[in-house]
């Protein structure tokens, strides 16, 4: 990702079969636009399919989880079983926003779509949206 999204707020997101964390962010387009997006962090895949299973177990049979795995760092097991990494991505479930000063309405409407505003501390992160943004 070119440019690191500032995350202005963070949510615990479950379906029927997974769970992760998912942050709103913003990014600065360099152009007098910026772009609200949902993004998470980038799962590698299982560790039953990417580390050997001599590896996998400590001598209490709990998962070994590498501190860094093929040059990315590991924060932890997604879902009790997946590589999830330290890196951003978007989350490709999501549709994203480009507004500038004038079309900031748009951001508001998107992070209402996306029920973002009825996340704790909603209000906060948009008043820090809108110092950003200037």
């Amino acid at each position: 990702m070119a440019d690191e999204p500032n995350i202005l707020l963070d949510r615990e997101q479950s379906t029927m079969v997974s769970s992760r964390t998912e942050m709103l962010g913003l990014v600065d387009e360099d152009d007098g636009r910026w772009t609200l997006a949902v993004y998470c962090y980038e799962w590698l895949g299982s560790i039953d399919d990417l580390i050997p299973e001599d590896e996998r177990y400590d001598e209490d049979g709990e998962f070994k989880i590498p501190e860094e795995y093929d040059g990315h760092r590991i924060r932890g097991l997604a879902d009790g079983e997946y590589l999830e990494t330290d890196t951003l991505v978007l989350n490709g479930d999501k549709e994203s926003v480009t507004f500038d000063k004038s079309t900031i309405g748009l951001a508001r409407k998107y992070a209402a779509v996306n029920e973002w505003d009825m996340v704790v501390g909603f209000e906060a992160a948009w008043k820090r949206l809108l110092e950003i943004v200037g």
